[in-house]
């Protein structure tokens, strides 16, 4: 019962967003079964809803410290491949939460990029590795350079060959790391399996080092007063809603960017200086 429930709300909440209806009630219910997964941007997502039913019942359990057992139990699940698009993503938030390495969900991914002498390293290999920044391995992880001025066309033949190769773990990792110098290839791996369409997954890959960096206030303003008036594209939204996330000092920073109204009481329609001011700033008060 507890899944339909959540299945329910779900499908509720999306209606509610889609139809510009208020979906308070069912937000405050999603977000008491997992406080933290982000309910809202998860809703705005395009994960069907069985998947994202699965990742909010399941996220509280993941994204939590594990132990060296726990971690080696699910790294082996994730190898084996028997599990829902649910599980994969509840299983990358549990290494990413407990690895100490900046490149977790990479090692996860795509090991072989990390074992020199074992393409297929054993979770026990995986886990020790993601668990001691100062563990080296018999080589520095390649990345094989991508020209930055690559044409879009190419681009977008390199994603339809991409997807082409999803369910041939070895091979689409390998071409997986041809976007390293573009964009990080996690991020290319999640917009697939997301399913975006290739142009709007060509237009984040070509903008996302852009974005995704220190940003002045000047440059903020500019980006909320373009979303606030409508981005042309969904992958310029994505890209805009990177840099607020990379920007921010607010906890709340994406949900400032897309529910102003929530944060000013006596402004329904706060100015985009008013936004970035308090995203960048958390002791701001209005």
């Amino acid at each position: 019962m507890v899944r339909e429930r959540t299945l329910w709300l779900v499908d509720r909440m999306r209606t509610a967003m889609d139809h510009c209806e208020d979906y308070s009630e069912y937000l405050k219910e999603l977000e008491e079964i997992s406080p933290n997964v982000g309910v809202y941007n998860m809703c705005k997502s395009d994960y069907p809803d069985e998947m994202l039913a699965e990742i909010i019942e399941g996220y509280e359990q993941y994204a939590r410290t594990l132990s060296r057992e726990e971690l080696i139990s699910l790294v082996r699940e994730f190898q084996n491949g028997d599990t829902t698009e649910g599980k994969d993503s509840l299983i990358v938030y549990a290494v990413d939460y407990n690895s100490l390495r900046p490149d977790g969900s990479d090692i996860l991914i795509c090991p072989e990029d990390y074992f020199e002498d074992n393409e297929s390293p054993s979770p026990e290999m995986i886990i020790d590795l993601l668990l001691d920044n100062s563990k080296k391995t018999n080589k520095v992880p390649e990345v094989k350079e991508v020209p930055i001025d690559m044409d879009r066309d190419h681009l977008l033949w390199m994603l339809k060959r991409l997807k082409s190769l999803k369910g041939h773990s070895e091979e689409y990792g390998e071409y997986l790391k041809e976007f390293g110098s573009l964009c990080p290839y996690p991020i290319v791996h999640r917009l697939c399996i997301k399913d975006y369409p290739d142009e709007i997954i060509a237009e984040i890959i070509e903008g996302y080092f852009k974005f995704d960096k220190a940003l002045s206030r000047e440059e903020l303003v500019f980006l909320v007063k373009e979303y606030q008036n409508g981005p042309k594209t969904e992958g310029r939204s994505f890209l805009i809603i990177t840099a607020i996330s990379h920007n921010s000092m607010h906890t709340d920073g994406t949900r400032l960017l897309l529910h102003p109204e929530d944060y000013f009481d006596s402004n329904e329609s706060p100015s985009p200086e008013m936004i970035v001011d308090l995203l960048l700033d958390n002791s701001k008060k209005y």
